[in-house]
């Protein structure tokens, strides 16, 4: 019918999340952020729903898409600052190591880019 929208069936947390755990284990990066994200969209009040944002920054960072991961890692120490996840030493640690891994990795790549010619 033209005009309806049709809604996306909604998918259990423990598929969405078991699925992306895998994919996560498997290197399958890209698909493991598509679970999480879909996680997140259709369940953002699951008890997961933290450590899927931060999975999804660290899927971006090993499937070196460094700017997604720099985002990403802002972004969950920006919304979840006093975050137990973030208290535990060894995922602040990792999440802030690999936030400026990431981002020396994308400025050293950038400062190699040729500048662009300016058109006079």
């Amino acid at each position: 019918m033209p005009g309806c929208a049709t809604k996306k069936p909604i998918v259990p947390p423990e598929k969405l999340w078991s699925e992306g755990e895998e994919a996560f284990h498997d290197e399958a990066y890209e698909l493991a952020v598509q679970r999480y994200k879909a996680l997140l969209d259709q369940h953002p009040f699951d008890p997961r729903a933290e450590e899927a944002e931060l999975k999804i920054a660290q899927s971006h960072y090993l499937a070196q898409r460094y700017a997604e991961a720099i985002a990403a890692f802002g972004d969950f120490e920006r919304m979840h600052p006093t975050s137990p996840s973030c208290r535990r030493s060894s995922i602040t640690s990792a999440c802030r190591t690999s936030h400026r891994r990431a981002r020396a990795i994308v400025i050293s790549r950038a400062t190699r880019m040729p500048s662009p010619i300016s058109a006079t």
